[in-house]
């Protein structure tokens, strides 16, 4: 069997893997300098300590929360968003360890404080950000886009969240994203009906089955904007791709 490398997936996915790393390394650093602030550990140099961490952390999440916010339809290959992924992972580990290795480096360099430190440590630390930065850039605003807004969702992308369920045992999502990849809409919405019998989400499932019901109308009778249709269609699909992934 081939690598799974070249397999493309869906940017929404992606995103939400880097927000979660972004928000739990992140969140570790700003509870340590929330700790450090309160034990006096910066005491005359509180500014240039919040500055540096701000200055480390915001403008690549920024960017993470621009792309959101746009949301572009895209998909990218497994293996550009690893790349991307282990390059923010390395990124806020150093970021980690310039703050636990402080206490060492002032040991060692009696004359300087820890503003000096800080400004130090922005030889390191930028090189790094203005990569990172480049990194999510070409990610996320410059990659080609392989699908628009009004192009069908390629197969792949639910096929693999379908072989995911698989190797997790996961039948009933398994069977959701069958329906899903043969467009067997009529019988998914059924079937989500049942695994949502009560709820918020079973409310969700029948507006949307409602919605999907009022495009094939139009569609069948031949009063509608294709390219709206399958924008529309689109995001029904997206919303049961998330539905399904609940399950």
């Amino acid at each position: 069997m081939g690598s799974n490398n070249n397999v493309s997936l869906h940017l929404a996915d992606l995103r939400k893997k880097l927000l979660w790393l972004w928000i739990t390394i992140a969140g570790l650093i700003i509870a340590l300098f929330i700790f450090m602030t309160l034990v006096n550990t910066f005491e005359g140099v509180e500014l240039a300590a919040w500055v540096w961490a701000l200055g480390t952390l915001l403008p690549p999440l920024t960017l993470l929360f621009l792309d959101i916010i746009l949301n572009p339809f895209k998909v990218v290959k497994k293996s550009t968003f690893w790349l991307i992924y282990y390059c923010a992972l390395s990124y806020l580990l150093l970021a980690l360890a310039t703050i636990v290795g402080m206490q060492a480096w002032l040991d060692t360099h009696t004359s300087q404080n820890i503003a000096d430190y800080f400004q130090q440590s922005y030889l390191w630390i930028l090189p790094f950000q203005g990569l990172l930065l480049v990194g999510f850039g070409i990610l996320f605003f410059q990659h080609k886009k392989t699908i628009q807004a009004s192009e069908k969702m390629p197969p792949n992308y639910i096929q693999q969240k379908a072989e995911y369920a698989h190797q997790f045992g996961n039948d009933r999502q398994q069977k959701a994203f069958d329906l899903l990849l043969n467009n067997d809409f009529n019988n998914l919405f059924e079937f989500l009906k049942i695994e949502y019998n009560e709820g918020t989400e079973l409310s969700g499932i029948l507006l949307l089955q409602s919605q999907y019901n009022a495009i094939q109308q139009k569609l069948d009778f031949n009063t509608a904007d294709p390219t709206a249709m399958q924008i529309e269609h689109n995001r029904i699909f997206l919303a049961l791709t998330s539905l399904i992934e609940k399950l």
